[in-house]
């Protein structure tokens, strides 16, 4: 019996007319033969598979139909074209190309250099093991920016923290390429979780491959991803536990003083495509020591309730940057002040982030229309 299948790659739709009793290794010659991609990359999303892609090159003499395939389907596949294969390989050979190797090389010579506090990555039995970045060429920001910020995850504090707490570890952390736009597309994957743990893979960049997507969102789809390890099905048990790991992490971040420097330095460099910026860095750096002196001067249980909720400010300015209401502070409030406002080192760290007096906003506008 002959059927159709339908696959989405690119954007565009592949039929796929296939005969009772193909292989796996056939579907593969067609796809390669028809969408032009690497057959040792292709993965295929299959409706009802709890997010485990199924890899031909695995399973080449399993027939389709085994692997779950039925007629009017309409499977997502993952894969590179050939093109890219090839254009990364050339530029492994080009002089003056700086590898992945070399990348890593270069990152943590700067952070010696320029930071006092690198980040560091979790170490011990429940981590994430390995990291990958998606390697097409003329990508911006760079594979390299894209590594960082997988490692950022692994080392977030709410991560390590339910990590530690369900003793999970994962095999490898990567970056899944873009399919479908997020919010319009009928199938549009943001992460994946593959064999309970052999590696979870999330989609890092945004639809039109000019920038990352927003940090608390991508941290959503690990924690989704990690509930993975549990439950395969998106059952009630399942929600319940999604629902508790983002409980358990933002609870976590709250605790977590260098999360409130990290994103005192995201704010500073909103406008940038580039998330390892200069004015972030610095920023960063600068914010790290206010933190430690508002500890030092607040002690530890004041201090902790002023970190929470300047917390809660920036995560708000950081999440929504549009929004008129979370740019705005009013510093006489006397709630803020006795949590955070009376204290000088609160007040730098807003000041770093970018808020600034009615005073000095003024000032500034004048200065700007007066040149």
């Amino acid at each position: 019996m002959d059927y159709t299948v339908r696959v989405l790659f690119g954007g565009r739709e592949v039929p796929l007319e296939l005969t009772d009793g193909i292989t796996l290794d056939e579907l593969g010659q067609q796809l390669v033969n028809k969408a032009q991609v690497q057959r040792e990359t292709i993965k295929l999303l299959l409706p009802g598979r709890s997010g485990k892609p199924l890899k031909l090159t695995d399973r080449p003499d399993t027939t389709a139909t085994a692997a779950g395939l039925k007629p009017g389907m309409r499977v997502m596949m993952l894969a590179s074209t050939q093109q890219q294969v090839q254009a990364v390989q050339q530029s492994k050979d080009l002089a003056g190309m700086a590898g992945f190797d070399q990348e890593l090389v270069r990152a943590a010579r700067r952070r010696r250099q320029g930071s006092s506090a690198p980040l560091r990555l979790p170490t011990g039995q429940y981590v994430f093991h390995k990291f990958q970045a998606w390697a097409a060429p003329g990508l911006a920001p760079p594979p390299s920016e894209a590594l960082k910020l997988l490692h950022r995850l692994a080392a977030d504090p709410g991560i390590v923290g339910i990590m530690n707490k369900h003793r999970w570890a994962v095999g490898m952390l990567s970056e899944m390429p873009p399919e479908g736009k997020v919010g319009v597309s009928a199938v549009c994957v943001l992460g994946v979780n593959i064999n309970a743990g052999q590696e979870i893979s999330l989609r890092l960049r945004t639809d039109d491959l000019k920038g990352f997507r927003r940090y608390d969102r991508i941290r959503e789809t690990l924690c989704h991803e990690l509930a993975h390890m549990v439950w395969g099905e998106h059952d009630n048990r399942f929600k319940a536990l999604n629902s508790q790991l983002l409980k358990d992490a933002q609870i976590q971040q709250d605790r977590e003083p260098g999360e409130i420097a990290s994103n005192v330095g995201d704010i500073a460099g909103i406008g940038h495509r580039n998330a390892d910026t200069e004015l972030a860095e610095a920023a960063a750096r600068r914010a790290q020591a206010a933190v430690g002196e508002l500890l030092r001067v607040a002690g530890s249980q004041d201090g902790t309730v002023a970190l929470q909720t300047l917390a809660t400010i920036l995560r708000n300015a950081l999440n929504q940057p549009q929004e008129q209401r979370f740019r705005r502070l009013r510093c006489n409030n006397t709630a803020f002040q006795n949590r955070a406002g009376r204290f000088p080192a609160a007040l730098q760290l807003l000041h770093l982030a970018g808020f600034m007096n009615t005073d000095q906003q003024q000032q500034q506008q004048q200065q700007q229309q007066a040149m």
